[in-house]
């Protein structure tokens, strides 16, 4: 009779097939506190080979939530192995605002669909996988802005900004040429187009020598045009007192010349 040798655990190597997903995880094998293999996965199959013994799994992939798990590894034990990594994901939160939207870039600058977001406590609230991200927010007639966040698991990233609107013009068209000022600032001359004025109130003056100022109050469109007639130039009036004496009288007031 042939009696077949026992082989030590440290002389049997085993087959074991590993299957990760998705693809591009980092597999780290240890056994004892120290590192036994380590393998990048592809998405397919891949093949360790271990003593027998039981080894700790540890999987790690940017995006997604660590894994790890006790593997025992034997002649009696399952061949393959299999995992899936899970999402780690976390939130961004958008101040609502009137008539704005968000575009969620990733970093490098692709567009990310991130569903509907929730409306909570005046936040837009959008679920996304952690990692960097450009946040662009846009307006009609306003200037867009761009912020970048980082998404961690189980804390917001808080996204909050005032758009400002952008310029308008103006032009006033008056009869006399005069000229346009905002106090003491020059702005242009009637009859042309003043660009790049800030959006909203404005107080303006029409000023021409020999006529009386004449002053307008009105509002400048974002990125649009205002256009206005200004009221009638008044001329400027003086009145010329002239008082006269005659030899040994003087005129009365109600009787001494006047000029206008």
């Amino acid at each position: 009779m042939t009696v077949k040798p026992v082989l030590a655990p440290e002389a049997l190597v085993i087959p074991l097939a590993v299957e990760v997903k998705p693809a591009g995880a980092q597999l780290k094998i240890s056994r004892n506190g120290a590192l036994v293999a380590e393998r990048t996965l592809a998405g397919k199959s891949t093949k360790v080979e271990l003593n027998p013994g039981v080894y700790i799994f540890e999987l790690t992939l940017a995006g997604h939530r660590t894994l790890v798990q006790t593997v025992a590894v034997g002649p009696d034990q399952p061949r393959q192995w299999q995992a899936t990594l899970a999402e780690s994901l976390g939130s961004l939160r958008v101040a609502q605002a009137e008539g704005q939207n968000v575009t969620i870039l990733t970093k490098a600058g692709q567009p990310v669909n991130a569903g509907e977001p929730q409306l909570k406590d005046g936040y837009r609230v959008y679920t996304l996988p952690v990692g960097e991200y450009d946040i662009m927010i846009t307006k009609a007639d306003h200037e867009a802005v761009s912020q970048q966040v980082t998404i961690v698991e189980d804390l917001p990233s808080d996204v909050q900004v005032e758009l400002q609107p952008m310029p308008g013009s103006l032009r006033i068209t008056s009869e006399l040429p005069a000229e346009i000022w905002q106090g003491t600032r020059r702005l242009g001359d009637t009859g042309e187009w003043i660009r790049k004025l800030p959006a909203g109130p404005l107080e303006v003056q029409v000023r021409r020598p020999g006529y009386r100022e004449a002053r307008l109050t009105l509002d400048i469109p974002p990125n649009g045009e205002r256009e206005l007639n200004p009221p009638a130039l008044v001329p400027e009036s003086a009145v010329v007192v002239v008082q006269m004496q005659v030899r040994g009288r003087t005129v009365a007031e109600e009787h001494q010349p006047r000029r206008g």
